[in-house]
């Protein structure tokens, strides 16, 4: 008697799962060819130092958002797609460890495999707690901070 109950449940289930989905299709190409599924995750992500805040990349703007809500607390760089003038695609940068000062690297031109080319603008915190250009280096390699963040 137990058993039948079991495939009772078991056939209620799977006649329910249909009525359950509201009319939703779900098909191979949703799962692994298309985004509909897909997590979204967030593009280029550094936390600060105090783990308050973080920072993201937003096509061409890097913005600041704080880490409990998610919420945009300040845009640090606008419109970083004509930085030297003309197009410049940005796609990755670093903080000083002193976070007064950021490497953004943009128009990368692959050599071989993973070796890579880019063009680095350096930004220095002023007075106002806002990042004005300072140092632009063109077609540079392995671009980074030193240890004590001066150079």
């Amino acid at each position: 008697m137990k058993k039948n109950y079991e495939y009772f449940l078991l056939f209620f289930a799977l006649c329910l799962c249909p009525i359950l989905s509201f009319g939703q299709n779900l098909t191979i190409e949703d799962l692994f060819t298309s985004t509909k599924y897909r997590e979204k995750l967030p593009e280029n992500l550094r936390f600060l130092k105090d783990d308050r805040f973080f920072t993201e990349q937003d096509g061409n703007r890097l913005l600041k958002k704080a880490t409990l809500t998610g919420k945009t607390i300040d845009t640090v760089i606008d419109k970083t797609d004509t930085l030297l003038g003309g197009r410049f695609d940005f796609f990755d940068y670093s903080f000083s460890p002193d976070e007064k000062t950021i490497l953004i690297a943009g128009n990368r031109q692959a050599i071989y495999r993973r070796s890579f080319t880019a063009d680095y603008v350096v930004f220095q915190k002023d007075n106002t707690h806002s990042f004005r250009k300072k140092t632009v280096l063109k077609n540079a390699s392995n671009v980074t901070f030193s240890p004590d963040g001066k150079k």
